[in-house]
Formats: structure tokens, sequence, C-alpha cells
């Protein structure tokens, strides 16, 4: 087993991974019933969470001879993603709600 950080080259074989290890996940699957149509969701999402997070995460993937076998991405206690950087969480917004 190989264990190297993901590149660009690598990026949409690891969507797929990361997409198919949630195509099960109760959370998606009440949103998109389809299992088709979920996958699509869930490739497009993953590629974009992997595709925004590569300068700030750790990125990782196992592989031997038969190809990518997984996909980790490795955050410090610090980290914010790029969404709760930009925006407010609703709790954040309900604390500092005033009337």
């Amino acid at each position: 087993m190989n264990y190297q950080k993901i590149n660009k080259q690598s990026l949409a074989e690891c969507a797929e991974i990361a997409a198919s290890s949630f195509a099960d996940y109760a959370y998606f699957s009440n949103y998109v019933p389809d299992r088709k149509r979920r996958i699509q969701f869930l490739r497009e999402l993953m590629k974009t969470e992997l595709s925004v997070n590569q300068d700030h995460a750790n990125l990782m993937m196992a592989s031997d001879e038969q190809g990518i076998a997984a996909v980790a991405m490795l955050c410090a206690p610090t980290y914010t993603s790029y969404v709760q950087s930009r925006y407010p969480s609703d709790s954040a917004w309900a604390l500092d709600w005033r009337i």
C-alpha cells in the first residue's frame, strides 16, 4: 500500500471513491432518494470539497497496484472550512440575533 497526497490528476478518481463511500449514508439518501442521481450529486460535491480544501487540509490517498483504495481529508484541530470562514453558521447568527 502506498500513501501520498492527492494531486490534481487524481482528484476526479478520489472524488469518485469518496462519493461511493457516502452513497448509502442516510443523510444523503433521504434528500436524494434515486441512487443514480445521488451518486452524481455526491461525485460533484466531493470533487468540489477536495478542490476547495486542497490548500487548507492534508488530502491523502492510499493506493496499490489495482489503483486508489482509500481517500482521507486530515484537518488540523483549528481547521475552519471555507464556507464556515465566509458565512456565519445558523447557531452563530441565532446567538447574535437581537430583537
